[in-house]
């Protein structure tokens, strides 16, 4: 007995759903494909709406970390310049200090004394070119007007004893570390001035001026006060060390919290990519079928027009 013949309806209906089967297959691969290429399971919000969302709220995150982590590289090269620098004043005044010593020794006379002071002034604009440092983002020492030049050897109305000026101001410069957290960095000039605590160059000029005058006492009570302004420079050192301590640390849990984060969003969508190639070989089979089973199709199309 033969098998009968479809009708068209019959004949119409199966071509449709074959043609289906075959342009999800199609579907499949692509989706597959650009799995494949990107590294990425969910790559849009019709992929997966849910893993969506949760993933671009941790890319806010990430990019939050990243904010605060360059803020904190900021003021860590802040804190580590003006560490640097205070080393630098540190030694000049222990410079000084040696050849005070000298200008102490009563057998120098005031010729030896005067060529020592010179030395002395030397040091003294040294310095002040050490405070007006400048790094990455300003001045410094110049408090918040970091674009300002905070001191200068001008001799003017209101400058120290060894003529030195200060144009910047006591604010402290501060950076953002966190959420609603901000911490100071460096060191304000004003606190080199006798106003801020101690006159850093002052010591220095009423070394000069006692080496110039040739009187030893006076010579001996400037070297004690240079002894206390070099104590003072170490003390600041000693200060934004720790500020720069408290940054790294910042700066390692921040690092820590932003891989965290970094692998929660992998999990979300990220590709396995031996699964995807698996899957790409599974969808290439099933659509290999596909095309056969509308091949076949539209052969017995063809044979059953032919009767």
């Amino acid at each position: 007995m033969s098998n009968p013949i479809p009708s068209s309806r019959q004949l119409s209906q199966t071509r449709s759903l074959v043609n289906n089967a075959l342009h999800q297959r199609y579907a499949e691969q692509a989706r597959l494909n650009e799995e494949l290429a990107t590294g990425l399971k969910v790559r849009r919000g019709s992929d997966d709406p849910t893993a969506f969302g949760i993933a671009r709220r941790l890319d806010g995150v990430i990019n939050r970390f990243d904010q605060y982590q360059r803020s904190i590289d900021s003021a860590t090269a802040w804190a580590t310049s003006t560490q640097d620098t205070l080393d630098d004043i540190a030694s000049l005044m222990t410079t000084a200090y040696e050849e005070a010593v000298r200008g102490a020794n009563d057998s120098i006379g005031a010729d030896g004394r005067s060529m020592i002071a010179d030395r002395i002034d030397g040091v003294l604009e040294q310095i002040v070119s050490q405070l007006n440092t400048k790094g990455q983002d300003g001045y410094l020492f110049a408090g918040t007007k970091t674009t300002t030049k905070p001191f200068v050897l001008d001799n003017a109305t209101g400058s120290d004893g060894a003529g030195v000026s200060y144009y910047g101001n006591s604010d402290e410069v501060v950076r953002n570390a966190g959420e609603e957290l901000r911490i100071s960095v460096g060191v304000t000039g004003a606190r080199f001035t006798a106003a801020g605590g101690n006159a850093i160059t002052e010591s220095l000029g009423a070394l000069k001026d006692a080496l110039n005058a040739n009187d030893t006492a006076a010579i001996q009570a400037a070297m004690e006060d240079v002894i206390v302004s070099r104590d003072f420079a170490i003390d600041l050192t000693a200060e934004v060390g720790v500020k720069a301590d408290r940054l790294a640390d910042m700066a390692s849990q921040f690092s820590e919290l932003r891989i965290r984060n970094e692998a929660h969003r992998s999990g979300i969508q990220d590709a396995d990519v031996a699964e995807t190639i698996t899957n790409l070989q599974r969808s290439q089979t099933g659509l290999q079928a596909a095309m056969q089973a509308v091949a076949s199709l539209y052969q017995n199309s063809l044979l059953n027009y032919l009767r």
